[in-house]
């Protein structure tokens, strides 16, 4: 964990470094990320089975705008104006139900990513706007306090440990605030990085800090 002291200067916003990574989700999130992309790129191979070669320009919507490019692709083939459209779709023989079907179980995989449509194929980005949810940032004065008063305990604790002033450590996690500190069956204390996050987020609202 990245140590901060209270007269360190944070850095400029775009900058920062997180504290914390959820590495766990973030990989989980990142996995998704690969299912979605496979995904589709199988639903432009769908479209195109029923529909033909489409170009770039509308393939590369169909990340978003899949129900748009394939009415216009139908209606710009429609010689029928004034019948149905499964009238115009029989008179063609295209039967779009593929199409609806794998858009309607998987388009919700990949509408929340961006992506980028190159050398005929969707690749997602590296950098998703859903990942930064699993990074813990201190982005305010008051959590950079915060962090600077959990490190000074940790090392007070600890000298008071290795002086051998400290008689029992038993209930000592009952003194602080909930999952701040763990403490191991060595005595040792350290502060819960899992816990970062949710501890950061109250600090301004049940987490009173004053700079």
């Amino acid at each position: 964990m990245k140590k901060f002291t209270i007269q360190e200067e944070l850095p400029k916003k775009g900058k920062l470094e997180p504290i914390h990574i959820d590495e766990m989700r973030l990989n989980w999130e990142k996995e998704k990320l690969q299912r979605a992309e496979e995904s589709l790129n199988k639903f432009v191979q769908v479209v195109q089975s029923v529909l033909g070669d489409l170009s770039a320009a509308k393939l590369k919507r169909l990340h978003l705008e899949s129900n748009e490019v394939v009415q216009e692709e139908l209606a710009s083939r429609f010689q029928f104006p004034n019948a149905s459209d499964q009238f115009n779709l029989d008179a063609l023989g295209i039967n779009v139900e593929p199409i609806y079907e794998m858009r309607k179980e998987f388009a919700h995989t990949w509408s929340s990513y961006s992506f980028q449509y190159k050398d005929g194929k969707f690749i997602a980005d590296e950098d998703q706007a859903v990942f930064q949810q699993f990074y813990t940032y201190v982005d305010t004065p008051e959590k950079k306090k915060f962090i600077s008063l959990l490190e000074q305990q940790v090392e007070l604790y600890n000298e008071f440990k290795a002086a051998g002033l400290i008689r029992s450590y038993t209930h000592l996690r009952e003194v602080f605030y909930p999952n701040m500190f763990t403490i191991d069956i060595y005595g040792n204390m350290s502060v819960k990085t899992d816990r970062l996050p949710s501890l950061l987020s109250y600090v301004g609202r049940y987490i009173q800090i004053s700079v």
